[in-house]
């Protein structure tokens, strides 16, 4: 046996570490960034609980990548002092038992004490970071690493304590969230909808597709204007899917230099580069068993999409620098707002991609389209704003609701969500009045409270009553293109009185049926 492991492991034992060499540095403190940059872009993609616990495992696999570990766990102890895995990862060439990671000698030790815990014998290491909720330790992250022959340990354990911080507060987090859940549009059965709020005609359409291609492992192309939720529609897709227990990892393909899209999207090899100390996985190799959702797909070089085509007609990937061809099994969405039929035209994007890619079309109707989805919406970003920011903001008020009936929404949802968040915060009473919202919002209705301008001449209640009545009916028609049985289930009234409405108040239903009329 080497004498330096001896000499360390005699050490340890005894509790004396500060007569040890100082950690050597593989390849310098910009590896340990770049893990806890990727680590961390890692958790930024997750949504809910599956999602984090995917991205702890891809944090794993990023240690075993960056450091060498041979084994890695993230427990949790609950109030009964139960043990549970959130997250593991186990090296091929290493024992397939994590025992000895959710054991006494680690994670007892390091619970008891809410501090560090380092073991080494038989030529490892094995050390715990606490996970820590204020002063409380609920949880360890524990791994094991082979002791170099220099008798340097990897410099990994300001990595550890950082990513210790960081898993620390999802967890927080997670559990924080798990008794709120947001106003259910579907039943039970669906659960992958939860983040998607309304039950308009075009959002049934919406739900009906998704379910339709869902299982399947067909690609998929989400079409629609910025600010519609094209990511949630992605995020749906795979919850629904049988690669649900993998990850979904996001790309923006806007977002991302062209300079780094090949070495993001497919990983590189060592020495591929300046700054390439280390063997990296792309994107792909990180949804492996997954999916991989490639956000602004038309923003694409030519020179991406070549390499993009092949790895959806081949399924295999190479990384930068290396010659070794891998097989992926990721599926892939993407998502645009752009018009991609005038980029064929143009020779910006190449129709053999663009074939590939459109395998089925979903096509996110913009929010104007679905007028009968705003209040709902509205309703469930006040739940949200006012449980964050600590508030008791319960309703709209009935000049609130027409501003947001009566505005168009160019933003889309992520619009009415910014106008939402906004009133949450400057409302000081229960409800949210006309002028808590934005300007831009509020158009004619402020300055008159929400109803018509009054008329030159005064008009009777029965009148006003009437006018006020036509106009609700009208939106209703308008958001279900002229159907009475759905306008009827939308104003909750029965068909039978609505139709006696529409004939009492002489409207036309026909003139709905072409919804480009009245945008």
């Amino acid at each position: 046996m080497n004498p330096g492991v001896t000499v360390f492991r005699q050490r340890v034992a005894s509790g004396i570490t500060s007569g040890l060499p100082a950690p050597a540095k593989s390849s310098g403190a910009s590896e340990e960034l770049s893990a806890l940059a990727e680590i961390c872009q890692l958790f930024s993609l997750a949504r809910g609980a599956r999602a984090t616990r995917d991205a702890m495992e891809n944090a794993l696999q990023t240690l075993a990548q960056c450091f060498g570990i041979l084994r890695g766990a993230i427990v949790t102890a609950d109030a009964s002092d139960q043990i549970r895995i959130e997250a593991s990862y186990c090296d091929r060439e290493a024992s397939a038992s994590l025992r000895e990671l959710r054991g006494d000698k680690i994670v007892r030790r390091v619970l008891d004490s809410a501090t560090a815990v380092s073991i080494a014998e038989s030529g490892t290491v094995r050390k715990g970071v606490p996970l820590l909720r204020g002063e409380e330790c609920f949880g360890v992250l524990a791994v094991e690493y082979v002791i170099p022959d220099d008798c340097r340990a990897p410099d990994i354990d300001g990595v550890l304590r950082v990513l210790g911080t960081l898993i620390a507060q999802f967890l927080t987090v997670r559990e924080h969230d798990g008794g709120r859940r947001p106003p259910k549009t579907q039943d039970d059965a669906s659960p992958a909808f939860a983040n998607l709020v309304g039950d308009s005609a075009p959002m049934r359409e919406l739900y009906e597709q998704i379910d339709q291609v869902s299982r399947s492992n067909a690609t998929v192309l989400i079409r629609g204007e910025s600010g519609t939720g094209k990511e949630l529609i992605a995020q749906a897709i795979h919850d629904r899917s049988n690669r649900a227990r993998y990850p979904l990892i996001t790309v923006n393909c806007a977002a991302m230099p062209e300079s780094l899209m090949e070495s993001e999207l497919y990983g590189y090899e060592r020495g591929a580069f300046t700054g390439a100390h280390g063997r990296k996985k792309g994107r792909f190799e990180l949804a492996e068993g997954g999916t991989l959702f490639l956000d602004e797909i038309g923003e694409l070089n030519l020179s991406a999409q070549v390499k993009l085509l092949r790895a959806l007609q081949d399924r295999t990937i190479e990384r930068l620098g290396g010659t070794q061809t891998i097989k992926v099994d990721t599926r892939v969405i993407t998502a645009t707002n752009k018009n991609l039929e005038a980029a064929l035209a143009d020779q910006t994007f190449r129709d053999d991609l663009y074939y590939r890619l459109n395998v089925f079309m979903i096509v996110v109707p913009p929010l104007r389209d679905r007028k009968a989805d705003v209040v709902p919406l509205a309703e469930y970003f006040l739940k949200r704003y006012s449980s964050e920011y600590g508030k008791n903001v319960e309703g709209l008020s009935r000049s609130a609701i027409d501003a947001l009936m009566g505005y168009q929404w160019p933003g889309n949802v992520r619009e009415l969500q910014n106008a939402m968040e906004r009133a949450v915060l400057v409302c000081k009473n229960d409800n949210v009045e006309l002028h808590h919202l934005p300007l831009g919002v509020r158009g004619s209705n402020e300055s008159s409270g929400g109803m018509e301008p009054a008329a030159a001449q005064p008009v009777s209640l029965g009148e006003a009553a009437g006018r006020f009545e036509k106009r609700l009916i009208v939106d209703a028609l308008k958001v279900t293109r002229g159907c009475k049985a759905e306008s009827a289930r939308l104003l909750r009234t029965t068909e039978r009185i609505l139709a006696y409405k529409i004939g009492k108040l002489a409207i036309k239903c026909d003139e709905f049926k072409n919804p480009s009329q009245h945008q």
